[in-house]
């Protein structure tokens, strides 16, 4: 995966940030977002400006008013990652897969009620268990 393009973070909103930040004695840290594309594919992910304070990350995208907090429900979360997998095998087909078997079914088999799904790309696999 290569990132393609780093994304401008607005500086309004910068500015709102460090500003709250100060007034709560807090440092923040920023991770500036960016178009990040996979090789070999015409897919490209965005992926959002993260601001950590203390514990908790705070998920921002340019021109959004939804503010993404922390784990904002890790079940969402899991759900979107297995959307988001299972649409790129769908996509990809000819280097998609899934075995209900992991490497040894005696020595190191998969839960009753799931099977693992994997996509071999160029710079290795991309792997999730699934039930």
């Amino acid at each position: 995966m290569d990132v393609v393009k780093e994304l401008e973070f607005d500086k309004e909103v910068l500015k709102r940030i460090e500003m709250i930040c100060r007034f709560a004695c807090v440092k923040p840290i920023i991770k500036q977002g960016s178009i990040i594309n996979i090789k070999g594919t015409n897919i490209a992910y965005v992926s959002p400006h993260i601001i950590t304070v203390g514990e908790n990350n705070y998920l921002i995208f340019n021109g959004s008013d939804t503010l993404f907090i922390n784990d904002y429900s890790k079940s969402e979360l899991y759900r979107h990652r297995i959307v988001l997998f299972c649409a790129l095998c769908n996509l990809l087909p000819e280097i998609s897969w899934k075995s209900k078997k992991h490497f040894d079914e005696e020595n190191d088999p998969m839960f009753n009620d799931s099977f693992i799904a994997g996509i071999n790309t160029q710079k290795g696999l991309l792997l999730i268990t699934l039930n």
